[in-house]
């Protein structure tokens, strides 16, 4: 209804400067008459475009909904509203999805159900590589591979006819039917040994085509129906044709109906317990394979080693489900089993003790619809006693009968510094309170039956002291301008000489005055200077101090107290910058230290800036300019002497310039490197000189990469620079400059979110170009169309990139998209839709689509009736 309430805009929204013409094509309105229409009235297409845009005002937000959101919701709820409908039609509707499971996950069905899920059976089909089982039975429409070699040769494929027998020109009639395949071997076998002389020959005889058969599934299964399968598969092979069980089929009473004979019974558990069962059921033409409802189901979780349901049959329980569970978890607490049931219209909890049960030969019966659960034993074990503190091994040690504390200490073992006149023994009430036990434990090895030596209780914490946690240790270090600076342990009586001895001396570049850092009693820091030179001179002297514990010694160096003065040269020189005074520095001695004059420097333009100091109060900066002799500049013989301080700054020559080079490569007729010849050269100069652009030169798809200041790559349309030299495009070019002509290019690319298949692994589709086609033209035709649900694709992000790097995005006028042209060569994207945080779709108010179609089509109407007054003015 929307978009046939929009078709009058259709036209209107189309229209654009560039693509008039194909707009009034496409609504069959000829160009002329249009242009002679606006003409009469005055009025130019942009001036009908921006009185309609005038007159809507779509708001932004509708009731808290963006409009964009609007737009999308309306075109997914079309979407999905189609595909159900066509599900609905083909019978795929109420087809439930195949749950496919890892073997660390839990199916949520059925305990069993999950062997028709994850593949863990297959139906095997007539041909194709697969080994018979041994109790397979034989039936007409099998055929036999029978090969001898050696002192015999023969080989041939022989089928099991009508009547139940192979046979060819040179064998008797061997019958098969009915026999298992270890038996028809066996008779094929000895009827072959009767008619050939096999010694010395080899024999081998394989099933390489099994009949099929006619079956039917019925039941609680996916899809009950006839089914065409081959004879080698089982009853159980046989259900997955139909999808297996569905979530209420059972998989303990599954009938085998075969006419003449009684039903057969098939418990999947049984198989489940034993795969490699002998109770294989092959199944004849026109079986009937029925599933009915499980009966009993109950649900068993927590501590077990199959958490599931499970389908239960008569006279099963409790035992019997914890086998079908494969038994408890060691963590389990058996003494109290809880079992959830339904019971006269309400629901009971039942504790059950399988300990008891066990023990009794006893079992708990099951209903329907029971919820069991198996706890985790939450005691931890108490029979222990802890030993931590100054012993070799720490930690937990069993409490043996009688253990008492002399025990433990010869698990735990002692160390040296072990405190032994003192060991506390904390122990917990009663009341959970704390109390803690002092012993001698020097008396307790001695007499081991001394009352020191105390009886352990469960819990007990053994704390076995450390002498070392009674000693205060210290130290005193030193740093700066030594040999190795260092931190050495305190003693009562080193002084500041001991501490230069273990730093290996000063060093030269070293203040005769060094520091101590002391810190006091109270907390502060003080610092006392000393004269290093002095103490090393005579360690006797007054000045080799005793220190104090945490003293640091700072030593630092001269160039500390003395002033940086240092000159600077800048400009054309080799390597400009800072340098080391001395007091008969000369400017050329300078200009050697910097490499020497660049070419491009100013002889005679060399400044130099001086700083004056008068006094300490007031400086003045004065600058004079001097000229040097370059052939002379790095000759001793310059005679200017600096002073401290002293900028020079050598200048440029006016005029001089290196030669400034640009590269141009691809299809001309002689690419290379260029030099410019102006400071003003432009793109088509350059091309020019390199002889034009050949045959095979795609002009639009030409890059320009400019590495100067690390701009990178820049937009260029050629082709429309070669149209007209006075384009924006014919780049005035800058040293450095990479220019790329392709080869011509008559592909399109296709990416993003495309329903072409196996898009996720090609990332592109190259295809064919149409001439004059917009991008949605491609993603229908070549694509497949957009993938919305995976790659969440949309038709409004839709973008096109050209050869030359130039992005073009989708435009909406009004309700409708205008797709961007695709030329050759060019990249169609589709973009994605970007997800919604978690926030934003709390946040999100509810979306009333009556006031949001309402509003919508109010502002159609007031268009249609703009629209209709234009007409009226053109005519």
């Amino acid at each position: 209804l929307l978009m046939f309430m929009l078709s009058p805009l259709y036209f209107w929204g189309q229209v654009e400067n560039k693509d008039l013409k194909e707009a009034l094509q496409e609504q069959g309105i000829p160009e002329g008459e249009f242009q002679e229409e606006l003409k009469e009235a005055g009025l130019t297409e942009e001036d009908v475009i921006e009185e309609i845009e005038s007159q809507i005002d779509v708001p932004e937000i509708i009731d808290g909904v963006e409009v964009e959101d609007v737009e999308e919701e309306i075109e997914e709820a079309i979407e999905e509203e189609v595909e159900e409908k066509v599900e609905e039609i083909v019978g795929e509707k109420d087809k439930p999805d195949i749950i496919e499971l890892n073997n660390d996950q839990l199916y949520s069905g059925i305990y069993g159900h999950h062997i028709f899920r994850n593949k863990s059976l297959g139906l095997f089909e007539p041909t194709g590589k697969f080994k018979a089982p041994s109790d397979y039975i034989v039936g007409e429409g099998d055929e036999f591979s029978i090969s001898i070699w050696g002192d015999v040769n023969y080989s041939k494929a022989l089928k099991v006819n009508k009547d139940g027998y192979i046979s060819d020109q040179y064998l008797p009639r061997i019958y098969l039917k009915g026999f298992t395949l270890e038996n028809a071997e066996k008779a094929i076998r000895s009827n072959l040994s009767k008619s050939y002389n096999l010694r010395g020959s080899f024999m081998e005889i394989e099933l390489t085509y099994s009949r099929p058969i006619t079956i039917g599934i019925y039941g609680n299964v996916f899809n009950p129906g006839s089914y065409s399968i081959s004879a080698l598969n089982t009853a159980l092979n046989a259900l997955i044709a139909a999808d297996g069980p569905n979530e209420t089929g059972s998989i303990r009473k599954i009938k085998v109906m075969r006419s003449g004979e009684k039903d057969r019974i098939i418990d999947l558990y049984k198989y489940l317990e034993n795969p490699n069962t002998d109770d294989n059921i092959y199944l004849l033409d026109n079986d009937v394979l029925y599933v009915p409802k499980a009966d009993k189901i109950v649900s068993l979780k927590g501590e077990v080693k199959q958490e599931s349901k499970f389908e239960l049959i008569e006279n099963e329980g409790l035992m019997d489900l914890m086998g079908f569970a494969k038994g408890f978890k060691a963590s389990a607490y058996k003494n109290n089993i809880q079992v959830e049931r339904y019971k006269d219209d309400k629901q009971v909890l039942v504790d059950v003790n399988y300990n008891d049960l066990a023990a009794r030969n006893k079992d708990f019966a099951l209903l329907d619809g029971d919820n069991i659960r198996v706890f985790k034993v939450r005691d931890a074990y108490e029979n222990f006693v802890t030993v931590q503190g100054a012993v070799e091994v720490g930690g937990r040690f069993e409490l043996e009968t009688g253990m008492k504390l002399t025990d433990v200490i010869n698990k735990s073992g002692l160390r040296e510094e072990a405190r032994m006149d003192q060991v506390y023994i904390l122990r917990k009430q009663s009341d959970l309170s704390n109390q803690y036990i002092t012993v001698n434990l020097e008396e307790a090895l001695i007499g081991i039956n001394s009352s020191e030596n105390i009886l352990l209780q469960p819990k007990d914490k053994v704390i076995v002291a450390s002498k070392a946690e009674f000693i205060d240790y210290f130290s005193v270090a030193v740093r700066g301008e030594v040999r190795k600076p260092i931190t050495v342990e305190y003693d009562e009586k080193i002084k500041i000489s001991d501490l230069l001895h273990f730093a290996g001396g000063i060093k030269a570049t070293a203040s005769t005055i060094g520091l101590i850092k002391r810190k006091e009693v109270d907390g502060n820091t003080s610092y006392k200077r000393v004269d290093l030179e002095e103490i090393t001179n005579n360690p006797d002297s007054e000045e080799n101090i005793i220190l104090s514990p945490k003293d640091e010694l700072i030593v630092y160096p001269k160039a500390k107290f003395v002033d940086n003065a240092g000159v600077n040269i800048y400009g054309a020189v080799r390597e400009p910058g800072s340098y080391p005074y001395n007091e008969q520095m000369t400017l050329n001695d300078l200009v050697f230290l910097a490499g020497g004059l660049k070419k491009e420097a100013h002889s005679s333009r060399i400044e130099i800036s001086r700083l004056i100091t008068e006094d300490v109060e007031e400086t003045k900066v004065v600058v004079a300019t001097v000229t040097v002799d370059r052939g002379k500049v790095l000759e001793d013989e310059g005679t200017f002497e600096l002073a401290p301080f002293d900028q020079i700054f050598v200048r440029n020559a006016p005029g001089f310039e290196m030669q400034k080079n640009v590269y141009i490569s691809g299809e001309v007729k002689y690419p290379g490197i260029y030099p410019l010849t102006s400071n003003n050269e432009r793109i088509l100069s350059l091309i020019e000189r390199a002889g034009g652009i050949r045959e095979t030169g795609f002009a639009e798809g030409a890059t320009l990469e400019r590495q100067k200041d690390g701009v990178g790559y820049v937009l260029v349309e050629l082709d429309e620079a070669l149209e007209d030299p006075d384009s924006k495009y014919n780049y005035v070019l800058k040293e450095g400059d990479r220019i790329f002509i392709p080869k011509v290019k008559d592909l399109v690319t296709l990416t993003g979110a495309i329903n072409y298949p196996s898009i996720g692994s090609l990332q592109k589709v190259n295809v064919p170009y149409h001439k004059g086609k917009r991008a949605l033209f491609y993603v229908n035709h070549y694509g497949a169309g957009i993938d919305r649900k995976v790659d969440k694709g949309r038709k409004k992000f839709i973008r096109v990139v050209s050869p030359s790097g130039r992005v073009k995005k989708t435009n909406k006028v009004f309700f409708f998209k205008v797709y961007p042209k695709v030329d050759k060569g060019s990249r169609v994207v589709v973009g994605r839709k970007k997800e919604k945080d978690e926030r934003a779709k709390r946040e999100r108010k509810e979306v009333d689509w009556g006031a949001v179609l309402s509003a919508t089509m109010a502002q159609v109407t007031a268009v249609v009736t703009l629209i209709v007054l234009i007409n009226g003015s053109f005519k």
